[in-house]
């Protein structure tokens, strides 16, 4: 196995080479979000729950199992955005929703969640990550990402135009914004020149190097 600089073990994560889950050492287990099975969740969480740490990769568009997976991440419910809302009885007003909540269980992993986020990271991979960013022991590694979570409204135009913009404001619970500014990062990771042309994922080797302390 070809080794970066550091001596920690290249792992290429392209979702047709990589399955949704797998232990990277004995202590880290890694998730990737874009391959991730509704089905196949509560069997990955039963096989990592003595890990010390689980990386969570949403660079890339993940599968919907936003909820399932908060489900074994928090022993208890928790609202992870804030929503507003088009009012179509009055043109130009705005209205809160209460704001979408996480899934939780008495099963909940007790050690440390690394999330992995990038320019990759759109849309609906905000909004996920912003789901897991809920976990008691997260640390969200990585550079930042598009800013665009919220639903997508078309508009037609005569002869055939279209254009398109985001139909709901979305925000954290506490009022910092998601859209425009992207999700919030804790360890910020922009990847070197070097990096790229050793094809080193620097990324995940610091998500390991802080799931290992």
């Amino acid at each position: 196995m070809k080794l970066a600089q550091n001596d920690m073990p290249l792992i290429v994560l392209t979702p047709e080479t990589n399955p949704s889950a797998k232990s990277l050492t004995d202590e880290v287990g890694y998730i990737n979000m874009i391959s991730l099975g509704g089905k196949e969740i509560g069997k990955i969480f039963k096989q990592f729950k003595d890990k010390k740490a689980i990386i969570i990769d949403v660079r890339n568009y993940p599968t919907q199992t936003l909820y399932r997976t908060t489900q074994f991440l928090n022993t208890q419910d928790r609202v992870f955005a804030k929503i507003y809302k088009p009012n179509f009885n009055y043109p130009g007003k705005f209205f809160f929703d209460i704001g979408p909540e996480t899934q939780s269980s008495k099963r909940a992993f007790e050690g440390k969640v690394i999330v992995l986020v990038n320019q990759e990271s759109i849309s609906w991979s905000e909004f996920t990550a912003m789901a897991l960013q809920t976990a008691p022991n997260v640390i969200t590694v990585g550079n930042q990402t598009a800013g665009a979570d919220g639903n997508v409204v078309v508009f037609n135009y005569l002869g055939g135009y279209q254009t398109a913009i985001s139909g709901l404001g979305i925000m954290y619970p506490d009022g910092r914004l998601s859209q425009r500014e992207g999700i919030a990062i804790d360890i910020e990771i922009q990847p070197s020149i070097e990096g790229l042309r050793a094809g080193r994922d620097e990324v995940l080797e610091k998500a390991i190097e802080l799931a290992k302390q």
